[in-house]
């Protein structure tokens, strides 16, 4: 298993490789052997060269001898290529694509600068144990996700794709003025099943995984937002105490949502007439 982290470790160095000959227009060869790469950036922009080509090209072989002859790697060859990996990143990520590796983070994959932000902000109260303050930036940023996603596909009559019905929540019995109970029970029942399904038919239309979704609702507090109110958000505070490692569930559950509904992402403006 720990021998195994060879093969990630170099796909993960000559991935780096490929997008930085991308990034700077350099053509790679579709046969581009992993140890030319270093000659094809040997001339970078600001005079500086990639470095670490014999640490990698060590790397390279312990690849070799494990995928195509079975030899494995022992302890130290395995922690002297992680580090050795590790530093790479550190000196080459800013030479090419001028940011720190150690700033990198899988909140930039998120667009939605407001949502980006709040998630931001949750790793703070998180690093300062405010959990449930961290959770509600976290459900926050999920709905200001969706809500983005949504705003920008409207079909010809103003209505969104992944809308499954009208909302329901002033349609209980007792909004109703309904008394007699089982009718009471009865219409109750329905608007709970209704909007049960309404919730979980826009989630997996999202292609977002509905048993890591369940998991998220049960810890999360519970949000909502006045009409004509775009940016205030209610928030109702749960009963638990919770933990860091919920925390951090939550907000990688988050992330994830967002690098799935942006894999296929498209903007329709509605269009007069």
């Amino acid at each position: 298993m720990n021998g195994a982290s060879i093969l990630t470790f170099h796909d993960s160095v000559e991935l780096f490789l490929h997008l930085s000959c991308r990034e700077l227009g350099i053509n790679v060869k579709k046969d581009m052997q992993f140890m030319q790469y270093w000659e094809a950036l040997k001339n970078l922009p600001n005079g500086t060269s990639l470095g670490y080509k014999s640490e990698m090209d060590t790397l390279n072989t312990l690849r070799v001898n494990l995928k195509h002859q079975g030899i494995r790697p022992d302890e130290s060859e395995i922690e002297s290529s992680r580090v050795s990996t590790t530093n790479f990143f550190v000196r080459c990520t800013p030479i090419i694509f001028d940011v720190d590796f150690d700033r990198i983070s899988m909140i930039d994959l998120v667009r939605y600068i407001p949502a980006r932000e709040g998630l931001k902000e949750a790793i703070t109260l998180m690093e300062q144990e405010k959990f449930e303050d961290a959770l509600a930036k976290i459900a926050i940023a999920f709905e200001q996700i969706i809500e983005d996603y949504e705003s920008r596909k409207v079909s010809r009559f103003g209505t969104s794709p992944f809308y499954f019905g009208k909302s329901l929540a002033l349609h209980s019995s007792f909004f109703l003025g309904i008394e007699e109970r089982k009718m009471k029970e009865f219409i109750d029942i329905v608007k709970d099943s209704i909007e049960s399904m309404q919730e979980a038919m826009k989630i997996l239309s999202l292609d977002i995984d509905y048993r890591q979704y369940v998991k998220f609702r049960l810890l999360v507090p519970q949000i909502s937002r006045p009409l004509g109110s775009p940016n205030h958000y209610f928030i109702t505070p749960s009963s638990r105490k919770h933990t860091a490692e919920e925390c951090r569930f939550c907000y990688g559950f988050v992330i994830d949502s967002a690098i799935r509904v942006q894999d296929f992402d498209f903007d329709i403006e509605k269009t007069g007439g």
